[in-house]
């Protein structure tokens, strides 16, 4: 493993001052107390003052002071010179003689606290790096982490190039450790199965590895089937019952983020110690992962089965709309003889069948029968005609999941149970009388009984499916081995462990350790915003005012684009270049350097040189979406090489630490702040088809179009600069 993760650069950047502080760090760190003022008028000369006090505003910020004063950021400067009432550019006869600042540097130290890091503080540091390295492998992270912990400690932060040296020290020990932990669960038995399955099946030619990491497509029957029998593989293999507490959360899930991104060859290469790790947090993630994917299938499939009922029920009644007429007008003859005084009641029923046929009437009657709807009519019955279809998978959905519920009398667990036992006996039996009945509805009650009484195993299970997904969703049932799905308890710190983090965890958040102190906070900021949104409500010229207590918000009007700028858009346009995508990418990487926070998933190997043209053919096929094949057929690289850089570099924190790159640069720039400051955003939603089989994707509304889609949601700042986006179901609103 390497020992310097950071480059050059990064190491120069991370030893001197920063290129802009923002003004809120100004206002804390870097206003002068009436003790830090006591401390400065002990200096005689107005640039040693305002020296020794810029050392003392930097090691309260930073946690160190760099060697060269004259790097720290003018803004910071004049800040501190406003305060001492001298001029910012004396600071540059500040520290001619380094005993001075040496001197000065001691002097600060001593009045803020801070104190040279001891053997015993070093090991200290080491055995805490240890603890986070196991709970985060990034080691900028945990650089970072480091240099906070020392700095909230009042301790000098050491060199960077040692403290480098430490986190890739506390990151090789985090490897020994997690082997360490895991050794005991590791037998020969189950290392033999472990290694089994990077094996190819003789029949098939595939790995049991690479079926456990395919995906389902579409929330059919059978791809609900085949994630449940990946279930019920891994269930028979005593993945349920594996305990990995020993290991921090997020470092068996990274672990399993190389398992799923491995591939076979790579993984049989790897040591054992490295590679049983990997298999074992791999294979309780895909437990969790496809009892995730599972419910979620089962809960798409059957709202489809409800959706496709209530479109069969409007076609129902559009067909039945002339036929209704028909028997409206029959009827209507049928009144007219009733109601009419002057034929007597013998000759009712003989002038009735004059005008209506009795053959007619009877055939009416029969067709009306069909017509009849309950109320509330949601589709029930056309729901029911989707039973043999959710039969396919429901039996082996119930025996496969372990369902449990928050409160200790749940009626749709009773009912579930109720079902698994019908489904226990391969001979068709009818649902007792004593199952349970409190989740049946209005709209399902006309059908949960059959002609005879009995109760109809047909909707009872509909019923009790239609319940079951409902309480999944709303968290009052939950799922083992289920991580979406799971105890809302298992969210929170367990409260036998939370006195032993808490004090850690108040300072990683910033966070008042008393509840009430908190709440307190967020009350009186909550009364300064609404005494905002008072004088805002209060002015005769605001946009946002409130009639007959409803909030009205006038809609804002265009101005329209003066011709002058039109004339400068012409002239602006005329003068770019056109350049090629591809050279615009690498160019930007240039300035940017964002191709090195593409670090490879089993490390922190960066691409090199020669690797640098596959990612950038990777990128453009991706973001111009049209896949790796055809930028293989435009380009001279090959397909199994993108993928490669595909597979390996192009991951969701990897692309994110790139995107932050971009627009903290596009941020700086000079010509962004014309547009904006970068502290306001908008966002939005965009709705795209997707081609394809695609489990997240949904159907559009009628009012949007046809096909399936999903929907982009995007944040841009008010620079222009997009500094985010999310897919979501194109069915969920855009403000949740």
């Amino acid at each position: 493993m390497p020992i310097g993760f950071l480059t050059t650069a990064e190491r120069e950047r991370l030893s001197r001052f920063p290129e802009h502080i923002p003004e809120d760090d100004l206002s804390v760190f870097f206003l002068l107390s009436e003790a830090d003022h006591q401390a400065v008028n002990h200096q005689h000369d107005d640039h040693t003052r305002l020296g020794f006090a810029l050392q003392l505003c930097t090691l309260r910020y930073l946690g160190f002071v760099p060697h060269d004063l004259g790097t720290a950021p003018s803004s910071a400067v004049g800040y501190v010179a406003e305060q001492l009432h001298v001029l910012p550019e004396i600071i540059a006869a500040y520290g001619s003689r380094i005993a001075t600042r040496t001197t000065h540097l001691q002097q600060v130290q001593r009045h803020l606290g801070f104190r040279r890091a001891t053997p015993l503080d070093v090991y200290a540091l080491h055995t805490w790096l240890l603890k986070r390295a196991l709970e985060h492998d990034k080691p900028a992270l945990l650089l970072q982490l480091a240099c906070d912990k020392l700095r909230r400690e009042h301790i000098v932060r050491l060199g960077i190039t040692r403290l480098e040296r430490f986190v890739a020290t506390a990151r090789q020990q985090a490897h020994d450790e997690t082997w360490r932990r895991l050794e005991p669960l590791l037998s020969t038995e189950r290392q033999a199965f472990l290694d089994g399955l990077l094996t190819p099946e003789p029949t098939t030619g595939r790995t049991s590895h690479s079926w456990l990491r395919q995906e389902a497509v579409s929330p059919a029957a059978s791809q609900i089937s085949a994630t449940l029998n990946k279930i019920g593989f891994l269930q028979d293999a005593g993945v349920n019952q594996w305990d990995l507490s020993s290991l921090n959360p997020n470092r068996a899930k990274w672990l399993a983020q190389i398992g799923w991104k491995s591939t076979n060859q790579y993984l049989q290469r790897m040591a054992p110690e490295r590679r049983y790790p990997v298999l074992v947090a791999f294979l309780q993630q895909a437990l969790l992962h496809h009892t995730d994917v599972a419910v979620e299938l089962f809960d798409q499939c059957v709202w489809d089965c409800h959706s496709e009922a209530k479109q069969e029920l409007e076609g129902f009644r559009k067909a039945v709309a002339q036929s209704t007429n028909e028997k409206l007008t029959l009827f209507r003859e049928l009144g007219h003889v009733l109601l009419d005084d002057e034929i007597d009641d013998p000759d009712v029923r003989a002038v009735s069948f004059e005008r209506v046929p009795k053959k007619a009437l009877q055939e009416a009657i029969d067709e009306t029968q069909s017509l009849i709807r309950p109320r509330p009519d949601d589709a029930i019955d056309f729901f029911g005609k989707r039973y043999s279809y959710l039969r396919q998978f429901v039996p082996l959905f119930l025996h496969t999941l372990t369902l449990r519920a928050q409160g200790p009398d749940e009626t749709g667990l009773r009912a579930v149970e109720v079902i698994r036992d019908l489904d226990r006996v391969p001979t068709r039996r009818p649902v007792p009388n004593n199952a349970p009945l409190a989740l049946v509805t209005d709209a399902w009650r006309p059908y949960i009984r059959e002609p005879d009484g009995e109760i109809s195993r047909r909707y009872y299970e509909l019923c009790t499916l239609w319940h079951l997904r409902s309480a999944l969703r709303s968290g009052s049932v939950w799922v083992e081995h289920s991580r979406r799905y799971a105890d809302p308890d298992t969210y929170l710190i367990p409260p036998a462990e939370w006195p032993g983090r808490r004090l850690e965890v108040i300072h990683q958040t910033g966070t008042p350790g008393e509840g009430l102190q908190r709440l307190v906070e967020r009350e009186i900021e909550l009364e300064a915003r609404m005494a905002q949104v008072e004088k805002l409500l209060a002015r005769k010229d605001s946009q946002v005012r409130v009639e007959d207590d409803e909030l009205i918000l006038s809609p804002l009007e265009a101005d329209k684009r003066p011709a002058s700028a039109e004339v400068l858009e012409d002239l602006i346009t005329a003068r770019l270049p056109r350049v090629e995508l591809s050279e615009l990418l690498l160019e930007v990487d240039t300035w940017t350097h964002f191709s090195d926070h593409f670090l490879h998933a089993a490390g922190t190997d960066i691409l090199r040189p020669a690797l640098l043209p596959q990612l950038y053919a990777s990128i453009l096929a991706h973001a111009c979406n049209f896949g790796l094949e055809q930028m293989a057929q435009s380009t001279d690289i090959s397909y199994r090489q993108l993928a490669w850089c595909t597979t390996w570099y192009m991951r969701e924190d990897t692309l994110e630490a790139a995107f932050t790159t971009l627009v903290n640069y596009h941020h700086k720039l000079p010509f962004s702040q014309v547009w904006g400051s970068g502290i306001l955003s908008s966002s939005d939603g965009q709705r795209l088809p997707v081609a394809g089989k695609n489990r997240h994707a949904r159907s559009f509304p009628p009012t949007l179009g046809y096909g399936q889609g999903l929907t982009f949601y995007s944040w841009t700042s008010d620079q222009l600069s997009q500094y985010g986006s999310k897919p979501v179901i194109i069915t969920a609103r855009d403000a949740t």
